[in-house]
């Protein structure tokens, strides 16, 4: 709804390195063969698959080696100085408007034209809505991307880059764009009349405009109460009402709204809107105790495929009232939205076996637990654990990395599995004699050629018949098996020195690296230059002590969970004295989850006006960020409606990672509000400071 767009929509500018989110994808074309738009799947495209995502599918590895040197990206409108974080479309006066995404270096750094334009051409740009506005770019110009505005509202556009072709986006900008169409008309639309006690009201979700094309700001105002029961209402000019609890029906309170397009004469009354008790909740819960979800039922049985449409499942939870269906809004929200997530509300309180109840709809993502709660207005709730599982189907293929490995390298083995997600532990049954390799059972399973190849005459041997099996089969079926593509092992000799990040030249040797889940990072082995360094860092040893925290191969580290894991680098040469030797190096990543979610106390906070000359405080408190462990810094900032400018509020000891403390002076008025804007992570959350009067 269009009065709610910062809670719904990514409203800001926002440059961060490194930086995980969805996979994005390619884009549907609708003009020129050359000019593609993000409208929905273009059949001839095999790379659309209609997220209105403009794409490249730039993977030069040997140009982007630079990539330690980008910092970020930034957005500007067309021929401006500055980076953008708002951007206003004006309908009447033109559709199209134009943005660069300028990509940032560190300073001195030394880049050459031809990696410029590789990074430029891995530049993604997408849409929050593409309803209300499309991007559009070019293939061979990946920076410059018009925009095209379709009807009146807010939506945002993001530039992305993922600089390691990993499928995520490892830095990115956003920018918040309203587009507004001078209103002919303006109406009311407020189902019978009537507010309920409790409920929290963005106006702008109850005012439709002459068309669906038209929009523009709005100030609201509100009368009919006297003094003392003002004191039930808050409310502010750009339409936020908040009724309390204790409004009772014997009050007989009605108000007048008026709505009025700004910088015009267009106006609207409702008038006798009745502000009611309503029928609230006094107790939710689950219909299911124990819900599950099998990521294998999305595939079929038979051919192993994924099918067209992933299974719905649903939660369904008793709704208890005092009499009558009640008035409340159930909410829906999960504690991790990586396990479990709730795709699809049904708010509506509707009857099951004659007993009112509401549902949702959820999907699982991942293998693991995760809480769905329940939430009313009036503040009951339930919760729920949902269990994510993904039955292994089939093993399609096990392989080593170029069907060859080295002596002393701990090498995984790559399992394609059906599904993907499922993360049995796996067993290795080496041939029986076969002495020049090793196994070791995990969720990824490992093969390690002994550290001399050479004494038992197997340098450059072949090895067949390595099989990977289930270890632990469902009951009644037998372990499900498949043989190692043959491989062949290597004597190697070469002596690690240095274990480095990026560019950095810090031995990484017993630290501590502390970075979210759900991270991808590069490391190095760096080899003593007085040593044979032959056959060279492919025989480098990489391995993780806990798959579930963080899973390593070939220095890429993938930190899948929370936790921690010793990452292990090894290597095996020929000593002082003759013998092949192993020499280690270690250290621990330390992961906490990446904040998803921010949770306010209240997203609606008064303040009395201050008297002439003095202030008053508002405090806005975070209750947590969810997943439960996350513990991001939050960073704050005021957001101007009327110009879209968002500005950081500097940390202190009052604006810090659980409150934001504002100190207003007496220019602030009763129904004036300030919007702030609360961001950690991947999540932000939009709260309002709302002046009541003194008295």
């Amino acid at each position: 709804m269009k009065g709610k767009f910062i809670k719904k929509l990514t409203a800001y500018a926002l440059t961060a390195a490194m930086v995980v989110s969805t996979p994005m994808t390619a884009f549907a074309s609708e003009f020129a063969d050359n000019f593609w738009v993000s409208d929905g799947v273009d059949e001839h495209d095999p790379m659309d698959t209609g997220t209105g995502t403009v794409s490249s599918t730039n993977t030069d590895t040997t140009v982007l080696q630079h990539n330690a040197n980008i910092t970020g990206i930034v957005i500007k409108e067309k021929g401006a100085d500055k980076a953008a974080s708002s951007l206003v479309m004006d309908l009447s006066q033109g559709k199209t408007k134009t943005l660069v995404a300028e990509v940032q270096y560190a300073t001195g750094a030394e880049i050459s034209d031809a990696q410029k334009k590789a990074t430029e051409e891995k530049i993604t740009w997408s849409s929050s809505n593409l309803e209300i506005v499309r991007p559009a770019a070019r293939w061979d110009d990946r920076a410059t991307c018009p925009i095209n505005a379709y009807k009146g509202g807010y939506a945002s556009i993001t530039a992305s880059i993922d600089a390691d072709n990993d499928g995520s986006a490892d830095y990115l900008a956003r920018v918040m764009v309203m587009v507004k169409k001078a209103p002919t008309a303006i109406s009311w639309n407020i189902p019978n009349n009537t507010l309920y006690a409790g409920h929290t009201y963005d106006l702008m979700d109850y005012v439709s405009f002459g068309s669906a094309d038209e929009f523009d700001a709005v100030e609201f105002t509100m009368t009919g109460l006297d003094a003392k029961k003002q004191k039930l209402v808050t409310f502010s000019k750009d339409g936020v009402l908040k009724l309390d609890k204790k409004i009772k029906n014997k009050d007989g309170l009605k108000v007048t709204l008026t709505a009025k397009v700004k910088g015009s004469d267009l106006t609207a009354e409702a008038k006798d809107i009745v502000l009611s008790e309503g029928v609230p909740v006094t107790g939710l819960s689950f219909t299911d105790k124990k819900p599950a979800y099998d990521i294998a039922d999305n595939y079929d049985k038979t051919t192993l495929k994924p099918l067209a449409k992933k299974q719905e499942k649903k939660l369904a939870v008793t709704v208890k009232t005092k009499s009558g269906t009640t008035t409340d809004d159930i909410t829906w929200s999960s504690s991790d939205n990586r396990i479990v997530r709730v795709t699809s509300k049904v708010l509506k309180t509707e009857k099951n076996d004659n007993k009112p109840f509401t549902e949702v709809t959820f999907e699982g993502l991942s293998v693991g637990k995760a809480t769905v709660t329940a939430t009313s207005t009036s503040g009951k709730s339930a919760k729920v654990n949902v269990t994510v599982t993904a039955t292994l189907l089939a093993i399609e293929s096990a392989s080593i990395d170029s069907n060859a490995t080295y002596s002393g390298k701990t090498t995984p083995v790559e399992v394609v599995r059906v599904p993907k997600q499922n993360n049995d532990k796996l067993k290795i049954t080496i041939p029986k004699g076969e002495k020049a390799v090793k196994g070791k059972a995990g969720i990824t399973p490992i093969i390690t050629p002994v550290a001399d190849l050479v004494k038992i005459g197997a340098d450059n041997k072949e090895i067949k018949g390595v099989e990977i099996v289930q270890a632990k089969a469902p009951k009644g079926k037998s372990p499900i098996k498949a043989t190692v593509d043959t491989f062949t092992v290597k004597q190697s000799d070469v002596k690690l020195d240095k274990v480095v990040a990026g560019k950095s030249s810090t031995d990484m040797n017993k630290q501590t690296v502390k970075m979210n889940s759900n991270r991808v990072v590069t490391y190095f082995a760096t080899l003593d230059p007085k040593h044979n360094n032959v056959p060279g860092v492919e025989a480098v040893s990489w391995t993780s002590s806990k798959e579930t925290v963080a899973t390593v191969d070939n220095g890429r580290i993938n930190v899948v969970g929370e936790g921690s894991a010793k990452i292990t680098v090894s290597s095996v040469y020929k000593n002082e004295k003759g013998k092949y030797a192993t020499i280690k190096k270690a250290f621990t990543i330390k992961s906490t989850p990446k904040c998803e979610e921010i949770i306010l106390k209240s997203d609606v906070v008064t303040v009395k006006e201050a008297k002439a000359g003095k202030t008053v405080k508002a405090v806005i408190n975070i209750k947590q960020q969810s997943p439960k462990k996350a513990a991001d810094p939050v960073k704050w900032y005021i957001y101007d409606k009327t110009t879209g400018e968002m500005t950081l509020i500097p940390a202190s000891k009052t604006v810090n990672d659980k409150k934001c403390t504002l100190e207003l002076n007496d220019k602030y008025k009763a129904g004036d509000v300030i919007t702030v804007i609360a961001m950690a992570g991947s999540a932000e959350v939009e709260a309002k400071v709302v002046v009541i009067p003194a008295k």
